[in-house]
């Protein structure tokens, strides 16, 4: 699936390494050597698929260039983009140089700074399993913020990846927040408001509602006051049951109602031999 999705997307890309360790985590064998195999496999694999998804559509290899089509696009999510246009409000009057030469320069230093970090969170990965996981959110997440272009929807890449991770309830406010900005900045007509700042400033304000409603029921007040919602500890409330299984009223309790229940039976059973008889026959 990874790779398909790299066929689609070339960004979706930067997971197929993290999953080489994964993979590698679950063969026997030295680490180093688990990776290699791991990694020979799925280049193996990522070839085969983009390869045969290339030939099933009739796409030759010469399409290849039109990688670069996104790259015309600028606007400010794209961090290195931000800089550059930054970089230009300060001194483009003075040097009379235009936007696009100062993003020229700032977009290749992003490349590199996430070549940069993208194999460090590799390395940090290497054990495989959930902290592989973890860092290969991180590697989307910063490939959406460093990469020459970023539309809005770059950053659900990472949270898809990250959905399965214990997040605590700070982190998921915030995440709300970002996620619902990032979903009204595009219009209905698919064109993004990314510079219409009183839109922003209407988004980031429901964007700031969402992330308060997670915490806190009603924000509004709209229903009147009420008590906030507590949630239940799994370890405490496992903790409390077995307290009251091994309680011993509980058991005695138990113990009489289970004598009672058999006395009736019993009683009922020898007052009207036909009814027991056809509970017995009954399958």
């Amino acid at each position: 699936m990874a790779a398909a999705a790299a066929a689609v997307k070339a960004s979706a890309g930067v997971a197929l390494p993290f999953l080489v360790l994964i993979w590698a985590a679950r063969l026997p064998g030295d680490r180093w050597a688990r990776i290699g195999k791991a990694a020979a496999a799925s280049l193996m694999i990522v070839v085969t698929v983009y390869l045969s998804a290339n030939w099933a559509l009739g796409l030759p290899l010469t399409e290849l260039p039109d990688l670069t089509a996104p790259m015309r696009i600028v606007d400010w999510l794209s961090m290195p983009t931000g800089v550059g246009q930054i970089l230009h409000g300060i001194l483009g009057w003075a040097t009379g140089t235009d936007q696009d030469s100062f993003v020229a320069v700032t977009r290749p230093l992003g490349l590199v700074a996430l070549a940069v970090v993208a194999a460090r969170q590799w390395w940090l990965a290497r054990a495989g399993g959930v902290e592989a996981v973890r860092q290969m959110a991180v590697a989307l997440a910063l490939t959406a913020v460093l990469s020459p272009t970023t539309l809005p929807w770059y950053f659900s890449w990472a949270l898809a990846m990250a959905a399965a991770l214990p997040w605590t309830t700070r982190t998921l406010s915030l995440l709300t927040a970002g996620s619902v900005l990032l979903m009204i900045v595009d219009y209905p007509d698919g064109h993004i408001g990314l510079s219409n700042w009183p839109y922003l400033t209407a988004g980031a304000a429901f964007a700031t509602l969402a992330a308060v409603s997670l915490r806190h029921p009603d924000a509004l007040h709209q229903l009147g006051p009420r008590p906030l919602l507590r949630h239940a500890d799994p370890l405490e409330e496992a903790v409390k049951s077995w307290r009251q299984l091994l309680d011993p009223m509980h058991i005695s309790r138990s113990f009489q109602l289970h004598v009672t229940r058999r006395d009736v039976n019993t009683t009922v059973g020898s007052r009207d031999p036909g009814a027991r008889d056809s509970r017995e026959k009954q399958p």
